[in-house]
């Protein structure tokens, strides 16, 4: 068994369009390579293996103003190259404890996880794939994958940062502003990009 220590990673060469600046719809919702796991530190700096990153956009519910995605600032974390940037994101890295056989219930286990550690009380609608997610724009975009999903924020109220996650709530925002808005990292507005496009075909 691996320690907790060891994120999941797939072979950037099983990737194939994946690896290309932007979004694919998840229709084919599979590994798209051998998962591998590695210590996060060797991770980071072998460009051969991506790090999947599940990644939840957050839905304004019909009981406030519908259609805005939530945002937030980094003001703190692990995460140095990221300071100061807006997101409008919520996940991170794979950990064994999330391992399950399907790509869809470990990605899963990882957004309730992250969602439980980065905001209190988290209450949302059931999780919805949309899409994977690559940028080879950034030292950080280059080593992850993304792995998109959406859901509805249910409470009648904004949702709150626990405290020392070194984050800071900008509320609820407009889609169309996020993607135009270059204080968000690349990533949200590709992601919120994929978003408005989903919703102008359904």
């Amino acid at each position: 068994m691996f320690s907790d220590s060891r994120i999941l990673t797939v072979p950037k060469a099983a990737c194939g369009h994946l690896t290309q600046t932007g979004t694919v719809p998840a229709d084919i919702f599979d590994w798209p390579g051998e998962p591998a796991w590695l210590l996060r530190d060797q991770a980071e700096t072998n460009s051969d293996y991506l790090q999947i990153i599940p990644y939840l956009l957050l839905e304004s519910g019909a009981r406030m103003s519908p259609g805005g995605i939530w945002c937030y600032s980094r003001i703190g974390g692990h995460e140095k190259r990221l300071l100061q940037q807006f997101s409008c994101g919520v996940g991170g890295h794979v950990e064994w404890g999330d391992c399950s056989p399907s790509l869809a219930c470990t990605a899963e286990n990882c957004l309730w996880r992250e969602l439980k550690e980065e905001i209190q009380s988290p209450s949302i609608e059931s999780l919805r794939p949309l899409c994977w997610l690559y940028e080879n724009e950034s030292e950080v975009g280059l080593v992850h994958l993304g792995l998109v999903f959406t859901a509805v924020w249910q409470p009648f109220c904004l949702p709150e940062v626990s405290p020392g996650e070194g984050l800071a709530s900008l509320g609820f925002k407009s889609p169309a502003d996020i993607c135009v808005d270059e204080r968000f990292e690349l990533w949200s507005r590709l992601a919120v990009s994929a978003y408005i496009s989903c919703r102008e075909t359904t």
